[in-house]
């Protein structure tokens, strides 16, 4: 199957938007839903946080995990 084809659905997570939600659990029920990648979006964020969360999610998570713009993030976040 083409790559394409895996990643047909992708949700895009950004704590601000999501109110005091926890993003892990969020994005969880998302890729239980049918989401097969996840972008981590947060423009606000510290580079820390930004670790934390995008860590939090790799660990989490069976799909694939973006970072928005930060490619040293992404490659830290494994």
């Amino acid at each position: 199957m083409a790559l394409a084809d895996q990643l047909r659905l992708m949700v895009i997570t950004d704590p601000v938007l999501l109110k005091g939600r926890d993003p892990v659990a969020v994005c969880r029920a998302a890729v239980t839903g049918g989401a097969t990648m996840v972008q981590v979006r947060w423009k606000d964020g510290t580079p820390a946080e930004i670790l934390e969360l995008t860590q939090a999610l790799v660990a989490a998570l069976p799909v694939p995990v973006l970072v928005n713009d930060r490619v040293d993030i992404a490659l830290a976040g494994g």
